[in-house]
């Protein structure tokens, strides 16, 4: 009985345990290059972007400041390059390509996911970015800047089960 009593005890008594969490460094620019030449240029300074370069065929193409306001809390490990060639249209067989990540805090997370931005080049430029944000379960809102213009709400997207 007194075993049990005593087991009883060490299993309710509090206990405390140290406890101790890694602060994360801050990145303040980053160099990605990639097999095919191109590469990647990004820095930022308290959190927020504040610039962002493609080095494509030997030229480097920066994106305008104010073309990267209102990103910030830019998550690297989602940081990608894409690209591809224009199948319709006026740009046809014109190639491109686009940087990609994700970025936010925790108040900009919707439907545990955080926005998406993606910054578009082609004829040699910076064209435009795109903020994809998922507005619920299946679908995302798409809000585009061309340069040097206002943000514009796009379509939406919706994925079919």
């Amino acid at each position: 009985m007194i075993k049990t009593f005593l087991l009883l005890a060490l299993i309710l008594m509090p206990t405390f345990a140290w406890c101790f969490q890694d602060e994360v460094a801050e990145w303040t620019e980053m160099n990605i290059s990639y097999k095919s030449g191109e590469k990647i240029a990004i820095a930022q300074e308290n959190l927020k972007i504040k610039s962002l370069a493609l080095m494509w065929e030997g030229k480097e193409i920066e994106i305008p400041r104010e073309e990267l306001e209102g990103i910030s809390f830019p998550f690297s490990n989602t940081l990608y390059l894409s690209y591809s060639t224009f199948h319709f249209g006026e740009l046809n067989g014109v190639p491109y390509k686009v940087i990609h990540f994700r970025y936010g805090l925790e108040k900009d997370e919707s439907f545990e996911e955080f926005p998406e931005v993606s910054f578009i080049f082609y004829k040699g430029a910076y064209q435009e970015r795109d903020v994809r944000r998922k507005v619920s379960a299946d679908s995302w809102q798409h809000e585009v800047k061309k340069r040097g213009k206002p943000v514009q709400t796009g379509g939406t997207e919706q994925q079919l089960r």
